[in-house]
């Protein structure tokens, strides 16, 4: 795993931090039990007003045909609705699965 940080790191509330936390967690674990690959790359920006971050791995993906919506997605979403900010699953052009995770601080 590799991690690039970017801007300057500012305090999360704690309330906040822990969601933050299992994001990173359950899209590390779904790249260690479904992607076929044990790299990844986390990427985590700090900006004046919102934090972002980015999960990417080089597996096979998440398929257009793919509709199983298992818990731990959901419980992203879920995590991600709760401290105002939005999840996105993406598929880079050079395949994989890209998690984009952004809240404002």
């Amino acid at each position: 795993m590799t991690l690039d940080t970017r801007g300057t790191p500012s305090q999360v509330d704690s309330t906040k931090a822990i969601h933050v936390y299992r994001v990173l967690q359950e899209a590390l674990s779904n790249v260690a039990r479904h992607s076929g690959t044990n790299e990844a790359a986390v990427r985590l920006g700090f900006g004046t007003d919102r934090l972002e971050m980015e999960i990417e791995d080089g597996g096979k993906g998440i398929g257009p045909g793919t509709t199983r919506r298992g818990l731990g997605l959901v419980a992203m979403r879920e995590r991600a609705a709760i401290v105002g900010g939005t999840l996105d699953f993406l598929t880079p052009s050079q395949g994989g699965t890209l998690v984009r995770f952004s809240m404002p601080l």
